[in-house]
């Protein structure tokens, strides 16, 4: 059954809530309150909990440590669960929220011992493989299933998604449990999805976000196609574009009714208000978003689409020198070219994908949409094959008029 280490309230409750959380992060302070004030109220719900620390220290998918103590506050608890049991467990899991993950040695000794444990075996033990592998193996299991952010909370294995409805957490809870009370639901626990299948799930979950066309968009395949692909990318970032793109387009030429088209969303503050004016860490961002718009206008479909692929394969290292040489392999009339790259008109057309990109409120490029859904969190590292499976999925969506 999906659960955690340890249980509060009763194992046989119909309501069984799964959080993954991390102590030091505002949301899963908010949300942990939200269930504490069901158990108040019910009698019909069990939780149980998981660890997903924001802190490199302990999670392999971190890159940084952006909440400092996370990992020993993960550590900690689950430290006083081995020495004290499930009773123990609990009173050390809401001490930890109520301190917001944050303590000092002095603090954290003098409350063990109120449980009836002795400090010099709770510092062997935190500093010990055993309880630092139970905290990876929290992380490793929110990861297989697709972890984004926390809280990721679960009712009887279905995913919570709280950022998406309006009321309290505590109402959808005790809906869940007066619908199964009536028997108009069931207490059977499901599998939760795996990684893979909640990318696809969040993709069909999306709300639709009419995009429209732009006059300078970069275009090909068919006007009302079936499979409508829009890319905002910016090509000078780490490889990320040329990654995407080298996935993407053979999966989407296997439909012939579809279309794409590729705006720029450059990670610079020189012409993205979205970016930290003190952070500049891609000069050329928007000398390149501007080329292509530049490409758009003064050349044909072609000649665009190959400066495009040149830029996708050398983005990072292009300059103005460099461009010009691309600008050159494409069959584009560099005069031509130089003089559009920085008018106002293609300022401008570079502007409005910014602006029509945050609009979109995703969180950078490359930002991909699939019939006027995102897809969230495309990376480098995602599952195999998920674009396939996703546009596959459009695919039957429209062949079956949903």
């Amino acid at each position: 059954m999906f659960t955690g280490r340890y249980l509060l309230g009763d194992p046989d409750a119909p309501v069984k809530i799964v959080m993954i959380s991390d102590y030091q992060c505002p949301d899963c302070y908010k949300y942990e309150k939200e269930v504490m004030e069901v158990f108040s109220q019910r009698d019909d719900v069990s939780l149980s909990v998981k660890h997903f620390p924001f802190n490199s220290d302990c999670n392999p998918k971190m890159k940084t440590k952006k909440h400092g103590n996370a990992c020993w506050a993960a550590r900690a608890v689950e430290t006083v669960g081995i020495l004290g049991g499930n009773d123990a467990f609990w009173k050390m899991h809401q001490w930890m929220f109520d301190r917001r993950g944050t303590f000092t040695n002095q603090e954290v000794t003098d409350f063990v011992r109120t449980l009836g444990i002795d400090p010099i075996e709770f510092t062997r033990i935190i500093n010990g493989e055993e309880v630092n592998d139970l905290v990876l193996a929290d992380v490793d299991e929110a990861i297989g299933y697709g972890v984004l952010f926390t809280p990721m909370i679960f009712i009887n294995g279905v995913e919570v998604k709280w950022y998406h409805i309006p009321q309290k957490l505590s109402s959808t809870i005790s809906r869940v449990g007066d619908a199964i009370a009536s028997g108009q639901a069931s207490a059977e626990v499901q599998r939760p999805p795996t990684a893979d299948e909640k990318l696809i799930l969040d993709w069909k979950d999306n709300k639709v976000r009419r995009i429209g066309d732009s006059p300078h968009d970069l275009f090909r395949g068919v006007e009302d196609a079936d499979i409508r692909v829009v890319v905002w990318g910016e090509y000078t970032s780490q490889n990320f574009m040329k990654k995407m793109w080298n996935e993407l387009i053979p999966k989407l030429d296997r439909y012939p009714n579809h279309s794409i088209s590729y705006r720029v969303f450059p990670m610079s503050p020189d012409c993205n208000r979205k970016v930290n004016a003190s952070i500049n860490n891609f000069p050329h961002a928007c000398l390149t978003a501007r080329a292509i718009k530049a490409a758009v206008m003064t050349g044909t479909p072609e000649q665009a689409w190959a400066l495009h692929e040149w830029l996708v394969e050398y983005g990072p290292e292009v300059d103005e020198m460099t461009l010009m040489t691309g600008a050159a392999t494409s069959g584009l009339d560099v005069v031509t070219f130089q003089e559009a790259l920085n008018s106002p008109e293609v300022e401008q057309a570079v502007l409005q994908d910014v602006s029509k990109g945050i609009q979109m409120r995703f969180r950078g490029p490359p930002a991909i949409f699939v019939n006027d859904r995102y897809v969230p969190r495309w990376s480098p590292e995602a599952g195999d094959n998920i674009l396939g499976r996703i546009l596959a999925e459009a695919a039957r969506e429209q062949s079956q008029g949903e």
